[in-house]
């Protein structure tokens, strides 16, 4: 259904749907236990997207901080999750410079400190140049753990997050003029509860 937050596949794993007021779908695939309380959506059940369209942007903008995903449609999105499955698509409907467009999708981790300060990134052009013991951070309780495995993988810190694209925007979103500006709010959706 359109208005669907979270799809939980048999193989133990999620997908997050967002819905941006500007058109198309952001989506986190293969989410975890701590992009879900990232988020603060729940874990255990499946949710729907906010009917409030600023609440449901609100949503995105801290999807886009996970490194969410921009799709036209949610059709595009399985497209491109069956080419790469099953090699390339001949659905006559995708534009070459679409399918160009998408070979640049990067595999992206993110950490967020508690104290609020700078980021943590990892990127990997795809699942396989992932080190094979990359699922530990599947088992991640907190950001806290997120991170700590992160920085055995070396990741990246970056000390102003508004620096890194991959955040201003889904990875593959339209950019739109309104959106120059760009002013990162550091907070979570578990903040806000707590708040």
């Amino acid at each position: 259904p359109p208005n669907r937050r979270t799809v939980f596949y048999r193989t133990g794993q999620c997908r997050i749907h967002g819905h941006p007021s500007t058109g198309g779908i952001l989506i986190i695939d293969k989410a975890n236990l701590v992009d879900m309380l990232f988020l603060g959506i729940p874990r255990l059940v499946s949710s729907a997207r906010a009917e409030d369209s600023a609440a449901e942007d609100a949503f995105c903008d801290l999807m886009r901080r996970l490194g969410a995903v921009w799709w036209r449609t949610e059709t595009a999105w399985h497209r491109w999750h069956s080419r790469g499955k099953y090699g390339d698509s001949s659905d006559e409907e995708e534009s070459e410079g679409e399918i160009e467009h998408e070979k640049n999708i990067k595999v992206l981790t993110i950490g967020w400190p508690s104290n609020g300060v700078g980021v943590w990134i990892l990127r990997h052009d795809n699942d396989w140049q992932k080190p094979k013991d990359f699922c530990r951070l599947d088992y991640a309780m907190s950001m806290i753990e997120r991170i700590q495995v992160m920085k055995e993988y070396d990741a990246e810190f970056v000390e102003d997050p508004s620096q890194l694209e991959e955040l201003r925007y889904g990875q593959n979103e339209p950019r739109r003029e309104e959106d120059s500006w760009f002013c990162l709010n550091t907070g979570t959706a578990a903040d806000s509860v707590e708040s």
